[in-house]
């Protein structure tokens, strides 16, 4: 009798910008924004609620559920 066992795959489901996304690996915030070409001095940032500084951005990862805002700031005259 053999015996197989099988690596469940991770997937982690989040929200940004009201559109529901998975993701196959633990990530941060910096490393979303670099995956979706965004530089985070052109954005602001609202995660579960919360207005996320930019400094904070390489500490805080996302988790299952969480919810994010990303607004872009576009300047004009």
């Amino acid at each position: 009798m053999g015996i197989s066992f099988k690596k469940k795959q991770m997937t982690i489901k989040f929200q940004l910008n009201g559109t529901e996304y998975l993701l196959n690996r633990v990530i941060n915030i910096s490393e979303l924004l670099l995956f979706l070409s965004l530089n985070k001095d052109n954005i602001a940032l609202e995660y579960n609620t919360t207005l996320i500084l930019k400094k904070d951005y390489s500490s805080i990862y996302i988790e299952e559920s969480d919810k994010l805002e990303i607004v872009s700031i576009v300047g004009g005259g």
